[in-house]
């Protein structure tokens, strides 16, 4: 059963929230915090938020790294509460030492050697740590880039368990270091680049002539494709082909054509020396000879019809 609030308490209220007491510092016998807060939106006497000042901003980054929320509020902030401080300094990045400080942890070759102020990380502000590496170097890292808890390390996010010196890749190609976010294995210089083309080329023809020579299911939908595109763009191919053989030296137009006459004399020879192959090619060529002639004729009775309607 509810309880009707009294004058007093009302009063009492009234004069605690002037004092600048919060509902969670005020104590009514028999009455709750929510209760009190929701006393105090109906008597309409709660203060509206006041926007943090620079200086007040300034000391929450100075002072609540060694102290606590209390200490804090009752040294520096006697108008805040140690529930709002604390809720500042998260958004701010700045983390309490008492209770969060990794000074002498170890995360893979890196120890933690103090605390370095905050950064800008992520769109926020972060608690910064100075890190050790084994090798000697030193590093400045965000909180959000240290594998803190297990949560972290399977999150996905880039983590360092070393400095940027000890993560460099090699090379393959010249040798150099190049930094370990760099997603390819080869170095971003462009002469290892075009190697790197070169290899995934010859893996995808080695590929496609794997499966040309033993998936008869995908040599047939290739073979298809290529009739098909030919069909579509013959007149381009051949006028580039013919385009790049007459820009070739006199010499070399004679070689390519004498090995294109040797490749089909060798072929007619395969033919002619296999009945079977050449009973086919009998049938295809006598195909291509009646498919000619239906051509002309079609094209002879074209140019009569136009003939005739000319006159």
């Amino acid at each position: 059963m509810r309880i009707p609030w009294t004058q007093a308490e009302d009063e009492a209220l009234i004069k605690y929230v002037s004092q600048g007491l919060s509902a969670r510092d005020i104590k009514l016998s028999g009455r709750t915090t929510s209760a009190i807060q929701s006393r105090i939106n109906t008597l309409g006497i709660a203060k509206n938020r006041r926007a943090w000042s620079d200086e007040e901003l300034q000391t929450v980054k100075d002072f609540y790294p060694y102290m606590s929320a209390k200490d804090v509020q009752q040294k520096y902030l006697p108008n805040r509460s140690p529930l709002s401080i604390k809720q500042q300094a998260g958004k701010l990045g700045v983390v309490n030492l008492v209770r969060n400080n990794l000074t002498g942890k170890r995360y893979g070759q890196l120890v933690v050697e103090s605390y370095a102020g905050h950064k800008e990380y992520g769109g926020r502000s972060q608690s910064a740590w100075l890190c050790y590496c084994d090798c000697g170097e030193q590093i400045v890292l965000e909180y959000d880039k240290l594998p803190t808890t297990s949560l972290m390390e399977k999150s996905g996010r880039l983590l360092y368990t070393s400095c940027e010196k000890c993560r460099e890749k090699t090379c393959p190609v010249c040798g150099d270091k190049f930094p370990y976010s760099h997603t390819s294995h080869i170095c971003p210089k462009p002469e290892c680049q075009i190697t790197l083309e070169k290899e995934r080329d010859n893996f995808w023809h080695a590929v496609h002539r794997f499966k040309m020579q033993n998936d008869d299911e995908y040599r047939l939908e290739n073979n298809a494709k290529a009739r098909e595109s030919y069909a579509k763009n013959s007149h381009i191919w051949k006028e580039n082909s013919r385009i790049r053989f007459e820009a070739l030296p006199k010499n070399e137009q004679e070689r390519i054509i004498q090995e294109r006459r040797d490749k089909a004399k060798a072929r007619m020879d395969e033919i002619r020396n296999d009945p079977q192959k050449h009973a086919h090619y009998k049938q295809v060529l006598a195909a291509w000879k009646n498919k000619q002639a239906l051509a002309n004729m079609f094209a002879d009775a074209a140019a009569l019809q136009e003939l005739i309607e000319k006159e």
